[in-house]
């Protein structure tokens, strides 16, 4: 058993860590190692991967001998990747076959090609070993098909029967997947007013009758407003969902996760980002990346334009409005451009980021550590700056939303408020 190293361990940690984890790391016959590697994986503690024949496992070198903080056998793989964002770069993230999401923390650049072919020769289907571990369900017996049973004849009568008169079906309504709210919302604008007319032709049989004709007008004004509102109602769509039960479900977990998301102290629209250079590193205290950020809310309510039976969970900021209805989102830019999605045409990621606070941080903010507003090359404070302020380090969630060409971030104080708003998404069918 040789296996490949990674570009940062010792082949003396190698020894230790498969010495004292002999007792898992070998737990079936023919189990072998073929790669050992470092990484960062925070929550839960790990700092070596190993990739046996079997299995890809998570191990905390100062106590390998407990059992693996985590770990997923091949044959349970769905899908893995790499991360490419400036905060998840290189981070191996394994998506197993109920859907649930391990993280095994940042891979070295130089390792990356290793993991990437080692998880692609294993989880196909020829990988020796890889086929056998999931158990096998028992042979199902054979049901016999139940005996005919014959019917008894009708007694013949020689009377004729009535025959029923059969009523016209009804119009089917469309069904709510195939309806297009922003298509029916530009129809019914489209429909003329009446009531100018009206009031029209009522004022000028007024002026004709001179100083009799007020009550007329009077009378002509009134009747314009009743067919103003009228015509207002009638140019909004109705939408009601109260009667789709499987829209209910959905929406009820959706209701639950902006909730949560209305009670953060703080939530933010992300317009952009930019990388920072090395001599403006140190005056920013060693941060990597500029963010802007622009104050943003959750909050329900109602759909400009639509009659809804329900209120909608909707996330605001000055550039984006996003309507969250039970089976389609709605979004306004700051242009006042609207599009309609399905949820299945989403692409929804979270994560967490931190981020070097020069204001103070929200109540509910998790602090993971401090630094200075300028720092040396070391990390240190720079002496030469008299006021020289300590800053917080605060994480945050992160939840981008992908759809066609746009593309949308959003940053809460919170950061398991994104979790539950991303596994609300994907319940609903975003990917």
């Amino acid at each position: 058993m040789n296996p490949h190293l990674g570009s940062k361990v010792h082949q003396r940690a190698h020894a230790k860590a498969i010495s004292d984890a002999q007792r898992y790391l070998f737990s079936r016959d023919g189990e072998n190692i073929v790669y050992v590697g470092t990484t960062n994986q925070l929550k839960p503690l790990i700092d070596l991967v190993v990739i046996t024949n079997f299995r890809l496992m998570g191990v905390l070198l100062s106590h390998p001998h407990e059992s693996p903080k985590i770990q997923a056998w091949w044959p349970q793989v769905r899908s893995f990747s790499f991360g490419e964002r400036w905060n998840t770069l290189n981070r191996l993230t394994v998506v197993t076959q109920d859907g649930r999401q391990l993280h095994f923390g940042t891979i070295p650049e130089q390792d990356v090609p290793h993991v990437h072919a080692h998880a692609e020769r294993f989880m196909s289907a020829e990988a020796p070993g890889a086929t056998h571990l999931l158990p096998t369900p028992p042979p199902v017996s054979p049901v016999p098909a139940p005996l005919p049973v014959m019917a008894p004849k009708p007694a013949v009568t020689t009377q004729p029967e009535p025959v029923a008169e059969t009523p016209d079906p009804p119009v089917a309504a469309t069904p709510m997947e195939d309806r297009r709210f922003l298509a029916e919302i530009d129809a019914a604008q489209r429909v003329s007013r009446k009531w100018p007319f009206a009031l029209l032709v009522t004022e000028g049989a007024a002026i004709a009758m001179r100083g009799n004709g007020w009550p007329v007008a009077v009378a002509g004004l009134l009747l314009a407003l009743a067919i103003a509102s009228v015509e207002r109602s009638r140019r909004r769509p109705r939408v009601e969902y109260a009667d789709s039960e499987p829209h209910v479900v959905v929406f009820a977990r959706l209701e639950a996760a902006f909730q949560q998301a209305c009670s953060t102290d703080m939530l933010w629209q992300i317009p952009g980002e930019a990388k920072i250079g090395e001599t403006e590193r140190r005056a920013n205290g060693g941060a990597g990346f500029s963010v802007r950020r622009e104050n943003a809310s959750a909050s329900f309510g109602g759909v400009p334009g639509i009659v809804i039976d329900l209120d909608v969970p909707r996330l605001e900021s000055p550039a984006w409005t996003l309507y969250f209805c039970p089976d389609r989102i709605l979004s306004r830019s700051r242009g006042g451009v609207w599009a309609e999605r399905r949820y299945r045409e989403l692409r929804v990621a979270h994560g967490t980021v931190r981020m070097i606070e020069d204001m103070t941080p929200p109540q509910d903010a998790r602090i993971v550590g401090r630094t200075w507003e300028h720092v040396t090359v070391r990390g240190g404070p720079d002496r030469r700056f008299k006021s020289n302020r300590e800053l917080p380090i605060v994480e945050y969630g992160e939840l981008v939303i992908t759809a066609g060409g746009a593309r949308t971030a959003w940053m809460t104080s919170r950061p398991e408020t994104v979790e539950t708003l991303a596994l609300a998404l994907a319940a609903a069918g975003a990917r």
